[in-house]
């Protein structure tokens, strides 16, 4: 039994503070970590490996590997990030909690205030009274909402893509499925979900696992049509890795159809999008429809 720990270092910026304190108490208590500005560290990860030598390669483990593993899940997400406003996994520090972190939405306020204005005078105009206790804050609450829920023009799939691409000599099929997706229909403003089924065949590079599914979502969340959605995470992977073919299968339900107008709350909405050899073979994009469809039990 061997042990081997593989290193990584980050730097992120966080603040420590309670808001029932004043600042001469939080400063008193978490010292520089309770700037009101904000306040960075330097950070080591250590990851530690506990197995037996492969008789075969003399490894107990691929390092490159798991630095791969150490880059998508922890470092790539937290490296120049805050972490109390940008790290998912990071919760705890986005509201105030028997630790003394600070409550910081994310929201653009003037946005939120100018959307909400409209909100109560559509409240009032569908015949409700928008003063009652039950709907006071839900103009603000639809407003944070749509915010939320249309955050990928923020985004950049692009950079994110790229800020974690590698060199490596493989040029097999890559596929990632199942990627859950959830838009909003531009016509009607109601929502469509469903799943992504993404492969792209490497030319020299690959990239982080993890970043597939968040370009999906930096495109799915604006206000989207099904087959434009589709044909957006195509170009941008095609462009940004120039592999040798990408495809992409998306399956979703949309409340448009559901809820309203036909109402046929079973109907699925396949669209699909294909480059390269994907095209151009169609044994290369009949595996990928295979393997899509096959299940690992």
């Amino acid at each position: 039994m061997i042990y081997i720990t593989r290193k990584a270092s980050f730097n992120a910026a966080h603040k420590l503070a309670r808001t029932d304190w004043d600042d001469d108490k939080n400063t008193e208590v978490y010292g520089k970590c309770a700037n009101p500005n904000w306040h960075g560290h330097n950070y080591w990860l250590y990851v530690t490996v506990k197995g037996e030598v492969n008789p075969e390669t003399g490894f107990l483990v691929d390092l490159k590997w798991l630095k791969d593993i150490m880059n998508d899940y922890v470092v790539d997400k937290v490296d120049h990030r805050n972490l109390n406003l940008d790290v998912d996994f990071m919760d705890v520090l986005k509201g105030e909690s028997r630790d003394g972190y600070v409550k910081i939405d994310r929201y653009n306020e003037e946005k939120i205030e100018a959307v909400a204005t409209h909100y109560k005078d559509i409240l009032g105009q569908l015949g409700e009274d928008p003063e009652r206790e039950g709907l006071i804050k839900t103009p603000e609450r639809v407003a944070k909402a749509l915010q939320y829920l249309t955050h990928g023009y923020d985004l950049k799939p692009d950079e994110i893509l790229k800020s974690a691409m590698f060199e490596e000599d493989y040029s097999q099929m890559v596929v990632v499925k199942d990627i859950e997706v959830y838009s909003m229909c531009e016509h009607h403003m109601l929502p469509f979900f469903g799943k992504a089924h993404i492969a792209y065949i490497p030319n020299g590079h690959i990239v982080g696992l993890s970043k597939i599914p968040r370009v999906v979502d930096a495109f799915a969340r604006r206000l989207q049509v099904q087959e434009r959605l589709t044909n957006e995470i195509r170009d941008c992977i095609q462009n940004t890795l120039n592999p040798m073919g990408v495809a992409v299968v998306m399956e979703c339900r949309h409340l448009c159809m559901a809820m309203r107008g036909v109402q046929k709350q079973n109907s699925v909405t396949t669209t699909s999008a294909f480059t390269g050899t994907f095209l151009s073979n169609d044994k290369t994009r009949a595996e990928f429809l295979r393997l899509i469809t096959a299940s690992l039990d």
